[in-house]
C-alpha cells in the first residue's frame, strides 16, 4: 500500500490558536510517502532519505508501549528511550507503532518513509511523515478516523517533545485541503477558490517550542495586552475565513498583512520574515505573513502575477504553492 500526505501551511491564527482561538491550515502539494508491504516475523521500519533503519519485535514494541504509558514526561521518554538507539529521528515511529500494536493489534509489516518536504521551513514535514506513517499502518484495522489520527500526533509529541504538539498539522495532512481548528476540533472547510502561493524561504527558523515559549511569557508578563492582541489575530482568522469562503482574495490578503503585523507584535517574526512580507507587498501579492512558529522560517504571499519572479530577482529563494485537496485519509 502506498500512502501519500501533504505538507501544511498555516494560513492564518497562529499562536493565538494556543489560546484557543481558531486556526487555519492548508495542505500543500509536497508529499511524505510511507509504503507498507506484509513482514512475516517483525516489524520493520525504513527511513530512506537518512539511511536509518530499525527492526522490532513483540518484546520490544510491549516495552516500548509500557514505558511511553508509564512516562512522567515526554522529554524523559524520549531522554531514557533514545539512550537505546542510535537515530532518535526513528524514536517517532517506533512509538506510534509500539501503541498500534497494544492497543489496536497492528500486524508484522515492513514500511518504507521518504519525503519531499524540506525540512525545518514551516511546512510541516513531520507531521506529514507521521501522517502517511499511521494510515498506512492502520490499513487493515478497525479504528475510526479519530484513532488514526490520535496515533499520528504522537509521532509529533516525540518530534516537538511537547504532548499537545500536530494538533493543527496532523489533521490537515490527513484531511487535505483547507483545515480550520479550534479548541480540539479540526473541519474541513468548503472552499472552492484556488489560491496559487509562493512561499519565502528566510533562512533557519527558532523552533516552535522557543517562539510558543516566549508567547507564553509574554502572556504571563502582560496578560492583558496579550489577549487584546490575540484577539485580533482571531479576528483575522474568522474574517480570512469569510472571505475565502466567498472567493474575495483581496479580502482574504487583507487579513494576511493583518495577521503578521499582530504576529509581529507578539515578538515571533523576525527582520527577514518581515522584508520577505514587505517586497512581497510591494511588487503586488495581494497578501503575505510569515507561516509556522516565525522566529525565521517561510512567509507565504498570494502569487498574482509577477510577484515570484520579482521576489527571487531580489535574491530571495521562493518556492510555488498549491493546495492539495488529498489528504493521507483518501489512501485509507
Amino acid at each position: 500500500m502506498i500512502v501519500k500526505s501533504p505538507a501544511v501551511i498555516k494560513l492564518l491564527g497562529e499562536h493565538a490558536v494556543v489560546y484557543g482561538k481558531p486556526a487555519l491550515a492548508a495542505a500543500i502539494d509536497l508529499y511524505a510517502t510511507a509504503v507498507s508491504s506484509p513482514s512475516s516475523d517483525s516489524y520493520y521500519i525504513v527511513l530512506e532519505d537518512i539511511g536509518k533503519e530499525a527492526r522490532l519485535s513483540t518484546n520490544k514494541l510491549e516495552s516500548l508501549y509500557r514505558e511511553y504509558m508509564s512516562r512522567k514526561s515526554i522529554n524523559d521518554y524520549i531522554s531514557n528511550i533514545s539512550n537505546n538507539y542510535e537515530a532518535a529521528e526513528l524514536l517517532p515511529f517506533m512509538t506510534i507503532l509500539a501503541v498500534a500494536y497494544a492497543e489496536y493489534g497492528a500486524k508484522a509489516m515492513q514500511i518504507n518513509l521518504h519525503s519531499e518536504i524540506p525540512m525545518q521551513k514551516g511546512l510541516a514535514s513531520s507531521a506529514a511523515l507521521s501522517a502517511a506513517f499511521a494510515v498506512a499502518l492502520t490499513q487493515n484495522m478497525k479504528i475510526s478516523e479519530k484513532e488514526v489520527i490520535e496515533l499520528a500526533r504522537i509521532g509529533e509529541t516525540v518530534v516537538h517533545k511537547n504532548e499537545g504538539a500536530g494538533k493543527i498539522d496532523i489533521n490537515a495532512s490527513y484531511f487535505g485541503g483547507f483545515v480550520e481548528y479550534k479548541n480540539g476540533n479540526a473541519v474541513r472547510l468548503k472552499v472552492d477558490t484556488p489560491l496559487d502561493l509562493v512561499a519565502i524561504d528566510t533562512g533557519p527558523k527558532l523552533s516552535t517550542a522557543e517562539t510558543v515559549g516566549h508567547v507564553a511569557h509574554l502572556f504571563e508578563k502582560d496578560k492583558k495586552g496579550t489577549s487584546k492582541i490575540l484577539d485580533e489575530i482571531e479576528k483575522c482568522t474568522l474574517n480570512g475565513i469569510d472571505a475565502l469562503k466567498k472567493g474575495d482574495i483581496a479580502a482574504f490578503g487583507e487579513e494576511m498583512f493583518k495577521d503578521h503585523e499582530l504576529l509581529k507584535a507578539l515578538g515571533v517574526s523576525s527582520e527577514k520574515l518581515d522584508e520577505a512580507v514587505m517586497l512581497a507587498k510591494k511588487y503586488g501579492s495581494p497578501g503575505a505573513k510569515l507561516s509556522g512558529g516565525g522566529g525565521g522560517g517561510i512567509a507565504i504571499a498570494i502569487n498574482s502575477k509577477g510577484v515570484k519572479e520579482q521576489l527571487e530577482k531580489s535574491g530571495l529563494e521562493c518556492m510555488t504553492l498549491h493546495v492539495s485537496n488529498k489528504g493521507a485519509r483518501d489512501f485509507r
